[in-house]
């Protein structure tokens, strides 16, 4: 990835996930850039697709870019935050 990409998301963030908007000040561990969409669901590597995350977030979402209805309705689908 390059320089100029991690700066401008890094930037954009504003010293927060972009996911749950905890300060990484206060973080324990380093925050990350990651695919919204992920490579292997053809997300691109460009600003629109890629997020400041804490460890956390990053590590609940995975690579997924869809879940069960947390209501429990069958056959309905939801799709991730986007931040």
């Amino acid at each position: 990835m390059k320089q100029e990409l991690i700066e401008l998301i890094w930037e954009r963030a504003g010293g927060k996930c972009e996911y749950c908007r905890f300060p990484a000040e206060a973080a324990w561990l380093p925050f990350q850039i990651v695919h919204i969409i992920a490579e292997k669901h053809r997300g691109l590597t460009e600003a629109a697709n890629l997020a400041r995350a804490c460890y956390y977030c990053n590590s609940y979402k995975g690579p997924n870019i869809a879940g069960i209805d947390p209501a429990g309705l069958p056959d309905i689908a939801f799709q991730l935050f986007h931040p």
